[in-house]
């Protein structure tokens, strides 16, 4: 791990004559030159920043666009350019690359430019082994994927112009900034890493073929520790007068979501559309910001009305890593009037009453579906890693399952009272196909959806809406800041951040769709 930069080391004269300039940049200001003065003395005396407090703060400016404040503690403090936080690494390019914050990255890219230690800074990894690039094309900020890619090396005498920036770069889980710009579905991103120098047709073959000489394992997935993750989720809800406080804890994996750079979420290696060829698409493998925001409503839901779901059939549409379905399961499988404690074993499953007396009923049936087969291996291998098929003597009671939209006889035979889906849109090709299969599952005239989607940037979600609101009742809602808590065990922000992105960064949307009478 790189040492962590306490901003005490002595400043070049290459850095102090770079935060000189730097000021004259064409970036707007929010502050007056009386303002700009005020914040720049005060870090100057250390009357209002010390030290330690211009360091994080720093990374916390970049990473909510506050553009005078970096460039006020870079001015004073040149050195923090290369400040790491203690935590995981981050430096404050990529706190301002997986925000989208573009003119702050141009600013600290042209500090960087000029010194001639930059080329280790740039693309720095953080502990996770992720660049400043992987974060940006992670979220589709085409803009800052382009200044990054763009960005020279350090001025030398030999190679002034020379790309220090590396699109198949892996991090710890395998996956390179060129895999998470598929991941982010957004075209333009992809076409700028695709024409960067470092994904030359030569280069992509061989880390294919590196690829896919490496051994898997039974369920299909590479067998290194590297590719894939673990997380544990506590899923809470709080006291009120007829509920008290009561928490469902889950473990859930999931696995890196592509294989080689040209087999990818969008498209596999023989050229096909992943979207019109489900078998190849690997989105479900892993966990998705909207999902946690479904299964925190799901344990909501199941703890405010306990009947809610007694007894019903439910079925997860493309699942995944099945998180809200897990929830859901768990939340009837242990009381809501005694909360887990750190004591009890995990992972806790434990029959009892709510605190007004009301029992807290199953579903008589839990489906969890996808099309492809590693994400069913890995659904499978959730629902073990929390011993739900061990709880009844019925133990189908909750099942993973393939499913195809496209084809009825694979679906399950009786129909379905409750649905649930998270983020099912992102293509409009998807809309046809998507509300037939919802209208050929949900039994009438009980049958209810529940959907959550963010409330932009999803390709289709308009045309959706539209076509469901033919037939269907839909009440829509913001998520709460109560679905909104951190749903890591560890409670970690930065982790949170790391793993969930748009969890923080986007506005969740909760989705009830009703049948219409008649």
């Amino acid at each position: 791990m790189a040492k962590e930069t306490t901003g005490e080391e002595e400043t070049s004269p290459a850095v102090a004559a770079d935060a000189a300039t730097m000021v004259s940049l064409d970036i707007p200001s929010a502050l007056s030159q009386d303002e700009w003065d005020d914040l720049v003395a005060s870090i100057r005396q250390g009357s209002e920043y010390t030290l330690e407090d211009c360091q994080l703060e720093l990374l916390e400016a970049a990473r909510y666009d506050d553009i005078d404040v970096v460039k006020a503690i870079l001015l004073v403090y040149p050195e923090l350019i290369f400040f790491r936080d203690a935590s995981h690494q981050n430096t404050a390019l990529h706190m301002a690359a997986a925000n989208g914050h573009t003119h702050i990255a141009q600013l600290l890219l042209h500090v960087y430019g000029n010194l001639a230690t930059s080329t280790s800074n740039i693309n720095v990894p953080n502990d996770s082994g992720n660049t400043p690039l992987h974060w940006a094309a992670m979220n589709g900020h085409t803009k800052v994927v382009n200044l990054l890619l763009q960005a020279p090396s350090a001025s030398t005498t030999t190679t002034p112009t020379q790309p220090i920036v590396d699109v198949l770069q892996k991090n710890a889980f395998g996956r390179s900034a060129l895999t998470e710009g598929f991941t982010s579905q957004n075209s333009d991103t992809v076409e700028a890493l695709l024409a960067h120098e470092s994904a030359s047709e030569e280069r992509l073959m061989q880390t294919s073929s590196n690829a896919n000489n490496g051994k898997y394992n039974a369920e299909g997935t590479n067998a290194t520790e590297s590719s894939s993750v673990t997380h544990d989720f506590i899923f809470r809800v709080p006291s009120s007068e007829s509920l008290n406080s009561a928490k469902t804890v889950i473990k859930v994996r999931e696995l890196a979501m592509a294989r080689t750079e040209d087999d990818t979420i969008l498209c596999n290696s023989s050229g096909e559309d992943n979207t019109m060829n489900p078998e190849h698409d690997t989105t479900g493998l892993g966990v998705w910001a909207a999902s946690l925001v479904t299964a925190s409503w799901m344990a909501q839901q199941q703890r405010l009305e306990p009947q809610l779901f007694a007894s019903k059939v439910v079925l997860e549409l493309g699942a995944g890593c099945g998180v809200p379905g897990l929830v859901l399961a768990a939340a009837a499988s242990h009381t809501a009037g005694t909360p887990l404690g750190d004591e009890e074993p995990y992972p806790a499953q434990i029959e009892g009453t709510l605190a007004n007396g009301q029992m807290l009923t199953r579903p008589s049936k839990i489906y969890l579906t996808d099309f492809n087969g590693t994400t069913i291996d890995n659904m499978q291998y959730n629902l073990e890693l929390n011993s739900f098929s061990k709880q009844r003597s019925d133990a189908d009671w909750i099942e993973s399952r393939h499913m195809n939209w496209q084809d009825p006889t694979t679906w399950p035979d009786e129909r379905i009272d409750c649905l649930i889906g998270s983020d099912l849109i992102y293509q409009r090709e998807m809309v046809p196909l998507l509300t037939q299969t919802i209208r050929g599952l949900l039994t009438k005239p009980n049958g209810v959806f529940w959907y959550v989607a963010p409330n932009t940037g999803r390709q289709g979600q308009d045309e959706f809406l539209a076509n469901m609101e033919q037939d269907f009742h839909i009440q829509t809602e913001k998520a709460s800041e109560e679905l909104l808590a951190n749903p890591l065990a560890s409670q970690d922000e930065d982790l949170l951040f790391l793993h969930f992105n748009e969890f923080r960064s986007l506005t969740f949307l909760l989705h009830k769709f009703t049948w219409k009478q008649g």
